[in-house]
């Protein structure tokens, strides 16, 4: 598994103890929003030292802007044929950092919530 940060803030030697892998890097994004955002993303994208083909399984630690995360979940969709797991970090009150609280495997949701789907007949 590879890990991508693209949340913004460096990770503490703690949470990346706590990853199933080691991160390949911190993406950074500085989105214009007078701009393309996809666009802007796309080309972050580009400029990652990966390549998208391996059947490899993607986590990230997603940015806080939700619509940001889900661009950045489609576009990695879009280039490996699956959904990345979702690194959830939360903060230790006590230490003042951020650790990894849970990973969340979106493909498993996926498939649990198409098990709620009711198909109608067309």
């Amino acid at each position: 598994m590879i890990v991508l940060n693209f949340s913004g803030h460096i990770l503490s030697e703690e949470a990346i103890a706590q990853l199933p892998d080691k991160p390949i890097g911190s993406v950074l994004l500085n989105v214009d929003f007078s701009k393309d955002i996809v666009e802007q993303i796309r080309d972050a994208f580009d400029k990652i030292d990966y390549d998208f083909n391996t059947p490899e399984q993607i986590a990230i630690v997603p940015p806080g802007l939700g619509s940001l995360a889900s661009i950045i979940v489609a576009e990695i969709q879009g280039r490996t044929g699956q959904l990345p797991r979702i690194i959830v970090l939360s903060r230790d009150e006590n230490k003042g950092i951020f650790l990894v609280n849970r990973v969340v495997d979106l493909e498993e949701t996926k498939r649990g919530a198409r098990s709620k789907r009711k198909l109608t007949g067309a």
